[in-house]
C-alpha cells in the first residue's frame, strides 16, 4: 500500500513539474526558462526536480517526446497512402493532385497537440531538439522518395529544386502555429495553400 501511495505521489509530482515546465517554456522559451520558477510553481524544491529529471533539457524532451513520435508515425501513414495513390494506373498529375486531401491530417495533428507543438516550433531554441524542423524535413524527404522519383520522371525538375519546394510546403504548415492562427482559419487557409502547391506541381509537369 505504501509503495502504491509513493508511486501515485511520484506520478503526481512529475505531472506537476511537467505542467509547470510547459507554462514556463511557453512563456519564456527553453533558453530563458528557469528551473527555480518551474520548481516554485510545481510546489517542489529545485533539488527535488533532479530526483526525476537529469536537467532542464530532460524535462523539455519529456514534454514533447510523445508528440514527436506521433508526428513521425503520421508522416509514415500519410505518405504510405500517398504511395498507394501514386501507384494507381492513372495519369500521374491526376494521381498527384488526389493526394492533397490526406495532408490536412498534418495540420489537424498540430492543433490537436497545440501547446506541445508550440514548444517544439517556437520555444525549443537552445534545447537538444532545436533542429527538429531539419530532422522533420529529412524524415519527410525519406518518405517521399517515390514521389521525388516520379516528379523527376514526369518533369524537367532536378532533385534539388524538388527538395526546396517540399521544404517550402512543410514549413508553411508550421506558420499557423507560430502566429497563433485560429483553427477554423488555419483549416481554410491550409486548403488554399494545398491547392496552390498541388496545382503548381501539376503545372510543372505538363
Amino acid at each position: 500500500m505504501d509503495e502504491q501511495l509513493d508511486n501515485k505521489g511520484s506520478s503526481s509530482t512529475i505531472n506537476n513539474i511537467l505542467n509547470s515546465a510547459k507554462v514556463e517554456f511557453l512563456q519564456k522559451g527553453f533558453k530563458d526558462a528557469s528551473l527555480r520558477n518551474i520548481a516554485k510553481q510545481a510546489g517542489v524544491t529545485t533539488g527535488a526536480i533532479y530526483g526525476y529529471f537529469k536537467d532542464k533539457d530532460d524535462i523539455f524532451v519529456s514534454l514533447v517526446k510523445d508528440m514527436l513520435d506521433g508526428f513521425y508515425k503520421l508522416i509514415e501513414e500519410v505518405e504510405k497512402e500517398d504511395r498507394r495513390i501514386m501507384g494507381e494506373e492513372t495519369e500521374f498529375a491526376d494521381r498527384l493532385f488526389s493526394t492533397k486531401t490526406s495532408h490536412i491530417k498534418y495540420l489537424e495533428y498540430l492543433y490537436d497537440n497545440y501547446d506541445i507543438c508550440k514548444l517544439v516550433i517556437v520555444c525549443s531554441n537552445g534545447s537538444s531538439i532545436e533542429n527538429f524542423m531539419d530532422q522533420f524535413i529529412q524524415k519527410s524527404l525519406e518518405e517521399v522518395n517515390q514521389f521525388i522519383f516520379a516528379v523527376k520522371k514526369n518533369s524537367n525538375l532536378d532533385e534539388f529544386t524538388i527538395h526546396i519546394l517540399i521544404e517550402f510546403y512543410i514549413k508553411s504548415i508550421t506558420e499557423f502555429i507560430k502566429h497563433d492562427i485560429p483553427y477554423e482559419t488555419a483549416i481554410k487557409e491550409f486548403a488554399n495553400i494545398n491547392t496552390f502547391f498541388f496545382a503548381g506541381w501539376k503545372e510543372l509537369m505538363k
